[in-house]
């Protein structure tokens, strides 16, 4: 679930930045009253760092985030086979835009400078692994549904190895390609430094992959408590497809 509501707060992020002006209702102190934010409140200094409503202090619900909810929920509610077609549209869009964004990095021109063999800090390396290879918690769904020829050794040997690899060249390359590289790099992206197509390509990434992850995980967690016999289908429908949704928002 913490996955799941992060990926929802990252989204919703996401849409709200993409607008020049975002909207929302901050609920406290007093009653609810509407607010907005433009981007052009941030200064060149924070450029790429400058996200909506983020120094408010208060519960705000913002456009973003009901648009993401619009977007996602009706996707959670459906099983895994009904999901397919969407995971399949996230796979292809994430090889298009991570070839875009090795091709951005390779333009802007690479410096082993930038990069050192050992590192300084590897106080996120074994959080960052576990986070981005998370498919663990897919496999007792994904046995549930997958067909009798399908070989189990050789889907998640082959997926991790392609995933690893592909998180290594493009962190690697987006490394060799910046002097200072942010925590996410999709910040520089999506700033501008790298052109308007990146920007663009940024965007649609953070909404289409990054989004599609969340009934993604909403549906294969929640295959993973009814079919243990945990809890009912509809207990999990409301546990892992409406309640992240519901306390997301609060973040």
């Amino acid at each position: 679930m913490c996955q799941i509501i992060a990926s929802i707060v990252d989204v919703a992020q996401v849409v709200d930045q993409f607008f020049d002006t975002a909207h929302a209702i901050q609920f406290g102190p007093g009653p609810p009253k509407a607010i907005t934010w433009n981007a052009a409140s941030c200064s060149d200094d924070e450029l790429g760092s400058c996200y909506p409503f983020t120094g408010d202090g208060q519960f705000v619900l913002t456009g973003g985030y009901v648009i993401s909810a619009l977007c996602f929920m009706p996707l959670g509610l459906m099983d895994l086979k009904e999901n397919m077609l969407w995971q399949i549209i996230s796979f292809i869009l994430t090889v298009v835009l991570i070839l875009q964004f090795i091709l951005a990095f390779w333009n802007k021109g690479l410096s082993y400078d930038n990069v050192s063999l050992w590192g300084e800090s590897w106080g996120d390396l074994f959080g960052v692994i576990l986070f981005n290879n998370a498919l663990c918690t897919c496999i007792p769904a994904w046995l549930y549904e997958k067909k009798k020829d399908v070989s189990v050794s050789g889907v998640v040997i082959g997926s991790s190895f392609c995933s690893a690899v592909t998180y290594i060249g493009l962190g690697l390359v987006g490394a060799l390609a910046m002097d200072n590289v942010p925590q996410n790099v999709l910040e520089p992206l999506s700033s501008g430094y790298f052109g308007a197509v990146s920007n663009i390509s940024a965007q649609l990434f953070a909404f289409t992959v990054i989004g599609l992850g969340i009934p993604f995980f909403c549906v294969v967690t929640r295959l993973n408590l009814v079919s243990s016999g945990l809890c009912s289908n509809y207990t999990g429908l409301f546990i892992l497809s409406i309640l992240p949704l519901v306390l997301s928002w609060t973040m």
